[in-house]
């Protein structure tokens, strides 16, 4: 919709909302973080789903900026600033350190819509060749998440390991293992 040329004045009736607030910004994405792991976490167990409750920090490169207020982090459970659907990308850097044959890990989006029972969102699976001292692999995962109340409604994040002990990658300087969170819309 064309509403005239630039430099042009535009009459807007007494009455009228505007939604972006009369102003250019606020158009598209209005919240865009990413948090990493800051070191790794190792020794996690295998056999049994490990939420990754520490280590968490926000980005921090030279290059990075968040948009809007981003989000909020509390042993590994996650806030949103305000309500709408938001995209979840995680990514899991895991290694083993012990050669006993192949074997999967999972990486897991877990939510909650009550601020108390956490369902999986969304995992997948990746297999650990073993073919080293240390086997490494990557894990993605992403989910669209509806934020109805910001109170209720959260996101932490789990990784399982089929039989082996294994590590998650972590570093403060780069991402070795993190989550972006984009908010696309209104709820």
């Amino acid at each position: 919709l064309t509403l005239g040329t630039s430099g042009d004045t535009i009459a807007i009736p007494s009455g009228v909302t505007l939604a972006n607030s009369g102003t250019a910004t606020g158009l598209g994405i209005t919240e865009a973080d990413m948090w990493r792991l800051s070191a790794s976490i190792t020794g996690i167990s295998s056999s049994t789903t490990t939420v990754l409750g520490s280590n968490w920090e926000r980005v921090d490169d030279a290059t990075f900026s968040k948009i809007g207020t981003g989000m909020t982090e509390s042993s590994g459970i996650f806030t949103f600033p305000s309500t709408g659907i938001y995209q979840i990308i995680l990514s899991i850097g895991a290694y083993t350190n012990s050669q006993a044959g192949e074997e999967y890990f999972k990486t897991e989006i877990l939510g909650t819509s009550n601020n108390s029972t956490y369902v999986d969102l969304t995992q997948s699976s990746q297999q650990i060749a073993d073919i080293a001292t240390y086997d490494y692999a990557r894990g993605y995962t992403s989910t669209f998440f509806d934020v109805t109340d910001t109170s209720t409604h959260k996101v932490k994040f789990a990784v399982f390991f089929e039989s082996r002990t294994g590590n998650i990658g972590g570093k403060s300087t780069e991402t070795i293992s993190g989550v972006q969170f984009l908010r696309l819309g209104s709820t």
